[in-house]
């Protein structure tokens, strides 16, 4: 088997690159939509990665019990960021 090109491989470490490195405000947003200035805050305390972001988006929109019997619970920074941002609906249930 041949070794992989030099652009697969720069490719494929671009994508690790931008799995891994912490996202800044703007790109937060992007991903996480409109959301309060504290739990921006809260969230940019933790240097989440793009995927840890995505993640806890995906389990906030209600995906997360698919997810989790799929054999992928949340864990980790993007167990955090699903804290921070269902935090509102948490003490919304809790006032019912």
């Amino acid at each position: 088997m041949s070794e992989p090109s030099h652009f697969v491989r720069k490719a494929w470490r671009n994508l690790m690159q931008t799995r891994s490195t912490a996202v800044n405000t703007r790109e937060l947003r992007s991903i996480v939509g409109d959301i309060d200035e504290a739990k921006i805050i809260e969230i940019l305390k933790l240097n989440p990665s793009v995927t840890d972001l995505e993640e806890a988006v995906i389990w906030a929109g209600g995906d997360g019990d698919t997810l989790g019997k799929q054999g992928h619970p949340l864990v980790g920074t993007a167990a955090q960021i699903f804290e921070i941002l269902t935090a509102d609906d948490d003490e919304s249930q809790a006032e019912h």
